[in-house]
């Protein structure tokens, strides 16, 4: 079985993640057909996504209980794990300089239960905690214009926030039925 299929930058490649006893992640060059294994850990490996300039990948891996993001070289080489928090970790998308990769934490605590969007550099610096409320923010996404768009679900209701480039402080604009909030 196979899913999550991503194109990469050039469209010379089609990457995807394999199921069977563990989840890999392959890719497959488009001009002869050649199938080239990426990841072979004992864990899952899924939530792949190419770099903008296509010689990274980020991806997420159980391989040591928790989901943790990595990164590695298009070849497979050079895996980094780049978290290492308590609970687990789902990468969304590269900035589109390539310079950070966003991506949700939904921690274990007893006292907060929630998931928080973060951002680190793909060496694994500067990690950066952006949200700070109670509920669900997830799902965020780099815009030309505005740093972020992602949901927030709580007390009910799915609302749309937007961080601001310019003073990296959110906002929530509209819930998910139209009206102001």
């Amino acid at each position: 079985r196979y899913g999550q299929p991503r194109w990469s930058p050039d469209g010379n490649w089609l990457m995807f993640t394999t199921s069977g006893s563990n989840w890999d992640i392959v890719r497959v060059n488009v001009q002869d057909n050649r199938v080239e294994p990426l990841t072979t850990s004992p864990g899952f490996d899924w939530g792949a996504r190419w770099s903008p300039d296509g010689q990274s990948i980020a991806f997420i891996s159980n391989q040591e209980d928790n989901a943790e993001i990595y990164v590695m070289r298009v070849d497979g080489s050079d895996t980094q794990r780049l978290t290492f928090e308590m609970g687990d970790d789902s990468v969304y998308d590269w900035s589109p300089d390539g310079k950070w990769l966003l991506y949700t934490h939904q921690s274990p605590s007893l006292s907060r239960r929630g998931m928080d969007i973060y951002r680190i550099q793909p060496d694994g610096t500067n990690r950066q905690r952006l949200t700070f409320a109670d509920g669900i923010d997830s799902s965020p996404t780099w815009l030309p214009i505005i740093d972020r768009v992602w949901s927030r679900e709580g007390l009910g209701m799915t609302s749309l926030a937007i961080l601001l480039r310019t003073t990296l402080h959110h906002r929530i604009r509209r819930s998910i039925t139209g009206s102001a909030v």
